[in-house]
This record gives C-alpha cells, sequence and structure tokens, in this order.
C-alpha cells in the first residue's frame, strides 16, 4: 500500500474528457501496447462499455493525477475498464490502492462479479489481482488478419436473427464483445454486419476499411473461415477480433492461414458475493 506521501483518491468524474483522457494515454505510456485516445474516443468508450465515471477512480497526489482505474457497471456485472500509474509512480502501491477502491465502489453498486482482462506479460498487474482475489477465468488473444482465410464467402444475414442465434447457450463473451455492448454499438449507429454459413454466423462492426469481428459461432474450421473472411469480401482491408479465444475452431482456421496472434490475455474473475 502507499506510503509516505498523501494519496487522494476521488471519482473519474471529477476530471473533464480532455484531462481523463490525456490522464488514461498517459498510464498506459511504456505498456507492451500502448494506448493514445483523445476526449472524443473516450465519450465513445463510455457509452459504448458502460464506464461509470463516479464509480471510475483516479488518484492524486498534490492535486496532480497519477494513476486511474476505470469501471463499467452492468446490473450485476462490471469490468475493469482500464488501470495503470504514470510510469515514474509505479512500484509505490498505488495500482493496489485503486484497485481496492475500484471494488469498494463496485459493491456498493450492488455489483457481484468483476472481470477484466491482463496481458500474460504483465506480472506486477497480475499480482496485484491475485491479492485482492481475483481468479483464472480462461484465455483469450487478440487477432488481426490482414489476409482473408482460403475459404467461400458466408451470405448475408438479418442482424437480429444472428445476434439470437449467438445467444443461445453460447458462453459469457468478454465485455467488448458481449450482448449488452452490441447493444450499445447499435443505438450508436455502428455500421453492423451479419453473415451466415449453413451452419454458423458471425457479427462484425466496420469502420472505413477496417473491420472489427464481436462474435463468431461455427462447427468446423471451415465455417469459421468462411465468416472470417467475409469482412474482406465485403470490402475490409484488415480484420481485428479483440480477445477472442484462445483455441477452437476458429483459431485452427487462422493458423491453417498463418496468423499468429498480437497479444495473448489473462480473463479474471472476481465474486464479490
Amino acid at each position: 500500500m502507499t506510503e509516505g506521501f498523501e494519496l487522494e483518491l476521488a471519482p473519474a468524474a471529477r476530471l473533464d474528457e480532455p484531462a481523463l483522457a490525456s490522464l488514461f494515454t498517459a498510464v498506459y505510456a511504456g505498456y507492451w501496447h500502448p494506448i493514445e485516445i483523445d476526449a472524443a474516443t473516450l465519450r465513445r468508450m463510455i457509452a459504448t462499455y458502460d464506464l461509470d465515471l463516479e464509480a471510475s477512480t483516479v488518484a492524486l497526489h498534490d492535486d496532480t493525477p497519477v494513476g486511474l482505474a476505470m469501471l463499467a457497471v452492468r446490473g450485476a456485472d462490471a469490468w475493469v475498464g482500464g488501470m495503470g500509474v504514470l510510469p515514474d509512480r509505479r512500484g509505490e502501491g498505488i495500482g493496489e490502492t485503486l484497485t481496492r477502491r475500484l471494488l469498494d465502489n463496485a459493491r456498493d453498486r450492488g455489483v457481484r462479479r468483476v472481470m477484466l482482462e491482463v496481458l500474460e506479460q504483465n506480472d506486477p498487474a497480475i499480482a496485484i489481482y491475485r491479492r485482492v482475489g481475483f481468479v483464472d477465468a480462461g484465455d483469450v488473444a487478440v487477432w488481426q488478419l490482414d489476409r482473408p482465410p482460403e475459404a467461400d464467402d458466408a451470405a448475408d444475414g438479418d442482424l437480429d436473427d444472428v445476434l439470437r442465434d449467438l445467444a443461445i447457450g453460447r458462453p459469457r463473451l468478454p465485455w467488448q464483445r458481449n450482448g449488452g455492448t452490441v447493444a450499445n454499438m447499435r443505438a450508436l449507429g455502428s455500421s453492423l454486419t451479419a453473415v451466415r454459413t449453413p451452419s454458423g454466423c458471425a457479427v462484425y462492426a466496420t469502420t472505413g476499411d477496417r473491420a472489427s469481428l464481436l462474435q463468431l459461432a461455427a462447427p468446423t474450421a471451415e465455417e469459421a473461415a468462411s465468416l472470417l473472411r467475409a469482412p474482406f469480401v465485403r470490402g475490409a482491408a484488415s480484420v481485428l477480433w479483440l480477445n477472442g479465444p484462445a483455441d477452437g475452431v476458429a483459431v485452427a482456421s487462422l493458423r491453417d492461414a498463418g496468423v499468429v496472434p498480437l497479444a495473448r490475455q489473462h480473463e479474471l474473475l472476481l465474486e464479490l458475493g
């Protein structure tokens, strides 16, 4: 825990959007995968992921922000949507202090389950999360396709029908791609496309010539390859699958196409009771 200096914890709502976006960017400086956002991007993240700025926390030393922990809340579920400390203040216990306050805020809001993802090489953060009670819930990977797998195209599908089929019997999805997030994306006017194969289906979002795969279900690697190829056939230059599965039939089709993950992450879960 922090020792030798006064640390103030305040709701992230205390900072205006430009200042909060600047702090978010700063705490990821020197990270394995730096994150740079501006106020407009932050505003869209808040709306898309249901980030709660009153439940999220900033750490201040002498009125200067030195750390940040963001919490998204949907009923009994919550997700840590970003946590970090300025590079020159790491190792002082600020990260753990922020995490514990974030969990207190989650409890105050009736949250029962908190999820997060952490890069597999981020040993300091993993140690903090384990100390406060998080346990392993699985592994995910960040995949980027710059060329399509070799497979036939998938047909267009009805978005509502495909989302309904994807929700049937599916395991819990990462927060960035789950049903609540997709619903928010639709409300914000994101360009969403549904595609089908004989026994599989998928939904992806498109911004310019870049596509983001949101959800996919396929019984075979061949059908998965068809679904993965669909955005390219429709004009995408690349496809990102954020926190997609680390194994399974879709991953088999990726490996067959010579794709390797950009990053691997551990999913962690804390049951608050």
